[in-house]
């Protein structure tokens, strides 16, 4: 296990962006990993918990009580953020049982959908590439051995009846990924291609970023590639509302990327950097122009309280609201080759298509204003076979109970996301908007 776990640590770091630090003391340590756990400290745990750790995860706790990463990488300090986002390992003081730490989890995938917990289509997962989950049930007798990050990515430890190890769930939006046991995780994480970019790709990421409009002025960032702060001051030159840019820019640092930052923050009107969270700031700005959810909300104002639980995104179909239109956050187009369906798609709109960020699934999404236009590849997800409009919603919970009551069905709830039909069975989604509160769905 010593090997694996080192190998672990040297990946992760070495998956690191060169403007990015881990948080400390990682930074200082040079390493994601925690000093040991003793067997006294798993004992109390397993006491705790009412049951014994399964071995490849006792034998890592005895190299390291947690880490400061996970299967997103390293935990990572933003100095312009006055939230820290938290995904890594837990110590086993803190690890804790699905029913405690993720209540909403065991709720929409161990009760709700029937077809999560049919044993017909349960299955044991096999060493190598992660395998989709399609039976949940078992979710609810494990325990949470990370950070839940952003409501969703977690990992948690699952066991499985007549077996010592227990499977290792890794969740994101759309559901969890099985290895066969938390050592399969690392040997899987530690294995996986390297997409850092290379030396030799430099010229051709730039050709990308001038000409298709796609994002990969951060590999060329990466690569330490001097043309970086020419292409970013072209970009802004032209006005580009792109808050990616003054986010690189700022983690760049150097005098030259600063004066592009200052001269991008006066042109926009965007908080200055002498604010220690206006970088923050950049990224939740919007181009000019009246927000329609703004807008829409202040009309609601003065509405009837429970009229809808929809909100403005959905409000003005339901109650005929004068000025006040429906408003849709996402349109997704599953893929059997997503990268023809990018080139399509991207040419046809004429619009630039960029890697998806944390929180936003795989694939690639236009930046900027909603509609966002979304490719990624087709599976047999709920939300993956068929292409989907996605509407914001404030409240996810009453969304679905409105759409039980109009005769609608609920294929695939989430702690952020839903699948449903209409009344006539065509399929559409609800998104929970950024900032509103997570509730359990029902």
């Amino acid at each position: 296990m010593r090997p694996l776990v080192e190998r672990f640590d040297e990946r992760v770091r070495h998956d690191m962006s060169r403007f990015d630090r881990p948080r400390e003391p990682a930074h200082s340590r040079c390493s994601v990993l925690r000093d040991p756990a003793s067997e006294e400290d798993i004992r109390r745990a397993e006491k705790r918990l009412g049951a014994r750790l399964p071995p490849s995860y006792h034998s890592f706790l005895l190299l390291s009580n947690g880490a400061y990463a996970s299967a997103l990488g390293a935990e990572i300090q933003y100095p312009y953020f006055q939230k820290q986002w938290r995904h890594g390992l837990l110590r086993v003081a803190d690890v804790d049982l699905t029913v405690n730490a993720d209540p909403t989890g065991v709720h929409i995938w161990c009760e709700h959908v029937p077809e999560h917990n049919n044993p017909d289509n349960d299955f044991l997962p096999k060493p190598g590439d992660p395998q989709l989950v399609r039976y949940y049930s078992p979710y609810r007798d494990g325990v949470v051995v990370t950070h839940i990050h952003n409501g969703t990515n977690r990992l948690a430890l699952v066991p499985r009846r007549g077996y010592d190890d227990w499977e290792l769930w890794d969740f994101h939006w759309e559901g969890a990924s099985a290895h066969p046991s938390f050592a399969n995780f690392l040997e899987w994480f530690v294995a996986r291609p390297d997409r850092r970019p290379k030396a030799e790709d430099a010229d051709r990421l730039v050709t990308m970023f001038t000409t298709e409009g796609t994002w990969t002025l951060e590999h060329v960032a990466e690569l330490g590639d001097p043309r970086v702060v020419k292409l970013a001051g072209e970009a802004i030159d032209a006005g580009t509302v792109d808050q990616r840019i003054p986010l690189l820019l700022g983690r760049m640092g150097g005098p030259d990327s600063l004066r592009l930052l200052h001269s991008f923050t006066r042109a926009a009107g965007a908080p200055s950097v002498s604010n220690p969270h206006g970088l923050g700031a950049l990224r939740r700005r919007r181009p000019r122009g009246p927000s329609p959810r703004r807008a829409c909300r202040s009309q609601r104002a003065g509405a009837q309280p429970g009229r809808t639980a929809l909100g403005c995104s959905l409000t003005a179909c339901g109650s005929m609201v004068s000025g006040m239109r429906p408003m849709l956050s996402l349109l997704e187009f599953p893929a059997d080759d997503p990268e023809r369906a990018r080139r399509f798609w991207s040419e046809l709109l004429g619009a630039s298509f960029e890697v998806r960020v944390e929180g936003q699934g795989d694939g690639w999404q236009t930046p900027g204003g909603a509609p966002a236009i979304g490719v990624h590849a087709r599976g047999r997800g709920p939300g993956d076979s068929f292409s989907l409009p996605y509407f914001e919603v404030d409240d996810l919970a009453g969304a679905i109970d409105r759409v039980k009551s109009l005769g609608g069905t609920v294929v695939h709830p989430g702690a952020r996301w839903a699948i449903c039909k209409d009344s006539e069975g065509s399929p559409f989604g609800l998104a929970l908007a950024d900032g509103a509160p997570n509730t359990p769905s029902t």
